[in-house]
């Protein structure tokens, strides 16, 4: 059984937030990015300065023997509406076996069960083809009205929201669990 760990970002090591922003920055995942602008050295302290005063957002490293191989992160965390919005992105040498489908759901239930939260929302670019199929098979479904272009590398992309509330969740979850591994996997997420 692989374990991975989701933890603080401010907890990690010097060396993993380096392979963070480094891999954040790798043109296989940053074109998928709705800012896809690279990200130096100061603006990713500046970030991290930032990151560890604002009560909406958290933000975790994905880690798997002591490596980081991912983030994930939550935006706009309202414990008023119990909402928010979150993305992620994961070295591209670990997708394709089933890893970020269970980092996925591993997270959705966190947000839900662990922070309470009753609504979460993805926001995804036209071109992530893999990602919306992602966010269909864990039942987000479409916010129509919900939907804005940006100009990137002189192209217009339409970006997507996605939403999934706890009462669509709960009836779908464990027949979800059917189809992900769940057993391939532990995930330890360390706050």
């Amino acid at each position: 059984m692989r374990e991975i760990k989701l933890e603080l970002i401010q907890k990690i090591s010097k060396e993993n937030l380096e392979k963070l922003r480094t891999l954040r920055n790798n043109k296989k995942i940053s074109k998928f990015m709705i800012n896809s602008n690279s990200i130096t050295k100061q603006d990713h302290r500046n970030w991290l300065d930032k990151l560890t005063e604002d009560n909406s957002k958290k933000t975790f490293a994905i880690i798997e023997n002591d490596n980081s191989i991912g983030s994930f992160y939550l935006t706009e965390i309202d414990y008023l509406e119990k909402s928010c919005m979150w993305g992620w992105y994961i070295d591209n040498d670990y997708s394709g076996d089933g890893l970020g489908t269970f980092v996925a759901f591993s997270c959705i239930n966190f947000i839900f069960n662990n922070m309470k939260l009753d609504k979460q929302t993805v926001q995804v670019i036209e071109n992530n083809k893999r990602a919306i199929k992602l966010y269909k098979n864990l039942s987000f479904v479409l916010d129509r009205g919900d939907t804005y272009q940006i100009s990137k590398d002189n192209f217009k992309f339409n970006i997507y929201s996605y939403s999934l509330d706890k009462k669509r969740w709960t009836e779908y979850r464990n027949e979800l669990k059917k189809d992900i591994k769940i057993d391939k996997y532990k995930i330890n997420i360390i706050i």
